[in-house]
């Protein structure tokens, strides 16, 4: 029986292989160095070859023989459907309990419910030469202030085409639409902050998790290229998260 995905164990994970028209949108596609090596893995398993046989059967747009091929050319045809865009590996995630989200200036880390790192990227907070703790005050350059803030999943935003067109007028200088600067300044993704009780905005606001082509914001922890990954484990989570911030 073929289902939408099939499961891959391997030294470097465990994984989802998904035809690409089946690929969730929320998922990050794993399209690493080691695909080669955690499709082999599935070599002298019974049950993982006769699911790839099963996905190459129900695979669009594309037939094989496969009744005819021996377990190493089954394996080199997903590999060859990898490699083309035709199938994706989805790294798997297990989440238990409460995650939550930490920035300290230089670092954006997802932690379990034990306190460990289940995650960690790169980011800033703040225009550059006013990303330290004594300019959080600073509307429109400082960092993001200290404290506990909230974020939504109800507060998640992808970029639409429109957006994005409208927003490429700020290399000219002109502000417009919702996405100003489209995705050299704000990437594809973002998802709206909001401060809990006791945290101290100076009167700020308006904040987000976001990406763009280089780093730096008005007080948005900025993510540059990582905030796909970050973005779709998000969404995977399901769930709101705090976000505890304290600079170095």
């Amino acid at each position: 029986m073929f289902f939408d995905s099939v499961r891959i164990d391997s030294d470097f994970g465990d994984f989802y292989l998904y035809e690409w028209s089946k690929l969730p949108p929320y998922l990050f596609v794993e399209q690493s160095l080691f695909a080669d090596n955690i499709i082999q893995g599935c070599l002298g398993d019974y049950i993982s070859m006769m699911n790839l046989r099963s996905f190459l059967s129900h695979t669009s747009d594309i037939q094989f023989n496969f009744s005819q091929m021996n377990d190493h050319q089954v394996l080199d045809a997903i590999i060859h459907l990898v490699k083309n865009g035709k199938a994706f590996l989805v790294k798997k995630r297990t989440f238990l309990v409460k995650q939550s989200l930490q920035f300290d200036g230089k670092r954006l880390r997802w932690i379990d419910c034990v306190g460990s790192n289940k995650a960690c990227w790169p980011a800033v907070s703040g225009r550059p030469d006013y990303q330290g703790k004594k300019c959080q005050q600073l509307h429109d350059y400082g960092p993001l202030p200290e404290g506990n803030w909230l974020v939504k999943q109800m507060e998640y935003q992808k970029i639409a085409l429109k957006d994005a067109v409208v927003g490429m007028t700020g290399v000219l200088g002109i502000k417009r639409g919702g996405w100003p600067g489209g995705v050299m300044a704000w990437g594809a993704h973002r998802v709206w902050l909001h401060p809990k009780e006791g945290t101290n905005t100076f009167g700020r606001k308006g904040f987000s998790i976001h990406g763009g082509w280089q780093a730096g914001s008005a007080g948005c922890i900025d993510m540059t290229s990582c905030i796909g990954e970050f973005i779709s484990m998000f969404l995977e989570y399901g769930k709101d998260m705090e976000l505890y911030v304290e600079y170095q």
